[in-house]
């Protein structure tokens, strides 16, 4: 009986969307410099919409990753094979791809989806369009097309000041911390309750060694919900496994990946398992890490390590 609750449980606690969607980056129609972080903007926008809604997607960081793993400018142009062949090297059932363009200050978008569950099929194109300041509004609008025309029920997004998102997603897509800290100390400042962007604050100070300020915030969100809480576990768990505090770092590890499974938190449970000294448990989840195609570099070498130690 035990068994069958714990087995109960597992599946009450996936998410609805049991398929990965990659949200590619928009491509900008002009040569407007200003307006070129809406590229990772826009993909960023509806890809929070989605993982409101419970939909497993590719996260834009390990696409960023995998740039760098190649080689390749931050932003790459891809054409549209590329970006489906791209899309199943990341095990990606959907792919969200599309052009906006700006003018006197409108952004128009349109959104394109292709499905790879089988054979590359069109699934639908969808427009939408106002003002840069409703980005949040544009990108609710073309994530409940995709959810509905796949027969699923969209929930909006929990109410959140248009400056504040802005300032959230400006804060998700730059790659300087420290500027990254100041967008996302900003969106607080607007909306103290925005919970994504206090987590994500916290990575930022976790990665320029702020450690007891981003232990304080990831403790204080670990039984919240919110769309990025899974980021939030899985750096908590490192932070605990850096201590010493294994089992606590394994229940996370584990409920970060309920949430959003992705290479990053296989590797952090082998390397888990393998300080146990657990190392099939270890290479299992190196096996698994490998399989998603944006690590595979970190995974090969740990295992070769772990093969080494057997």
């Amino acid at each position: 009986m035990k068994k069958l609750l714990v087995v109960l449980f597992l599946v009450a606690s996936l998410p609805l969307f049991a398929e990965r969607v990659l949200v590619f980056p928009f491509t900008q129609k002009g040569d407007d410099i200003s307006t070129l972080w809406l590229e990772m903007g826009v993909s960023a926008a509806i890809e929070e919409s989605l993982l409101d809604n419970g939909v497993r997607c590719v996260p834009i960081d390990d696409l960023e990753n995998y740039f760098k793993e190649k080689n390749l400018v931050s932003q790459p142009k891809f054409s549209l094979s590329a970006q489906l062949g791209l899309s199943r090297e990341f095990g990606a059932s959907h792919l969200l791809t599309g052009i906006y363009s700006i003018t006197d200050g409108t952004i128009s978008i349109e959104m394109k989806v292709f499905s790879l569950e089988r054979d590359v099929i069109a699934k639908g194109s969808w427009r939408s369009s106002g003002y840069v300041k409703d980005l949040r509004r544009i990108a609710e609008e073309l994530s409940k097309n995709f959810l509905e025309s796949a027969g699923r029920k969209f929930k909006p997004f929990p109410a959140v000041d248009p400056e504040a998102f802005e300032s959230y997603i400006r804060g998700r897509i730059v790659l300087d911390p420290t500027l990254r800290e100041v967008y996302f100390r900003k969106a607080l400042e607007i909306e103290p309750s925005y919970l994504d962007a206090r987590c994500l604050l916290a990575l930022t100070l976790n990665e320029e060694g702020e450690i007891s300020e981003a232990l304080r915030i990831l403790e204080s969100l670990k039984k919240q919900s919110y769309a990025r809480s899974s980021l939030g576990l899985k750096t908590l768990g490192e932070l605990k496994m850096e201590a010493g505090r294994l089992s606590e770092a394994k229940e996370l590890f584990i409920s970060s990946l309920r949430q959003v499974e992705n290479a990053e938190g296989h590797l952090l449970l082998a390397r888990l398992y393998l300080k146990q000294g657990k190392k099939e448990e270890a290479l299992k989840e190196a096996r698994v890490a490998e399989r998603f195609g944006t690590h595979n570099d970190e995974a090969a070498e740990l295992i070769d390590e772990i093969n080494k130690e057997k």
